[in-house]
């Protein structure tokens, strides 16, 4: 579980964020949706840690393996979707002899197995993120944050996104944010970020 207790911030005497206080539960997912400039990416970045509230206190339970994944791809472009797995999973693993069968499994999940020898600069947005997800599908994660992750796609590279995160990260806490149309999100908790307060969604 994620606790936000009474989380504040303020930048340049605007409150971004409000005492917020909200619980995220295991294996739940959340988007949360919320006019540009309305904290969503500012929320996320202090639940990863990368940012401080100015108040209040984040707590989660145990000692939790946490992937982010960003608006703005990471990929490296001028190598392959193999070797960028690889990159991926040496950063936090050794085992480099599990490697082969875990990454392409990963990829299979994410119906991008052809394209592993692939250079990154030669696939569309929507394999790019499926890329991605496979990445973060290595780490096996309990906890990921999706910072817009269906962000420039059309709308059949955004249902499979979606649906993709539904399905493989079923055991993890899933805290996305999105502009996106709630209809998308029909297995999602839906929340709204708005004058700084988190609320369920009406």
């Amino acid at each position: 579980m994620i606790k936000l207790n009474h989380i504040g911030k303020v930048r340049q005497n605007r409150i971004i964020l409000d005492n917020i206080d909200f619980s995220f539960k295991d294996k739940q997912h959340y988007v949360i949706f919320g006019e540009s400039g309305s904290g969503k990416t500012t929320l996320l970045n202090i639940i990863a840690e990368y940012e401080k509230a100015d108040s209040g206190t984040l707590e989660i339970e145990k000692e939790r393996n946490l992937e982010y994944l960003f608006q703005d791809s990471l990929l490296f472009s001028n190598i392959t979707v193999k070797e960028n797995m690889l990159i991926k999973w040496e950063s936090i693993n050794q085992h480099i002899d599990e490697f082969e069968k875990e990454y392409t499994n990963a990829l299979k999940l994410f119906s991008m197995e052809k394209f592993e020898n692939e250079k990154v600069y030669t696939l569309s947005g929507g394999e790019r993120k499926r890329i991605e997800l496979a990445q973060v599908f290595l780490m096996k994660p309990d906890i990921v944050l999706f910072d817009e992750p269906t962000s420039n796609l059309d709308s059949d590279n955004k249902r499979f996104i979606i649906e993709s995160i539904e399905k493989n990260f079923r055991n993890s806490i899933v805290i996305l944010v999105s502009h996106d149309e709630k209809e998308y999100f029909r297995n999602f908790k839906l929340l709204e970020l708005k004058g700084g307060r988190l609320n369920v969604y009406e």
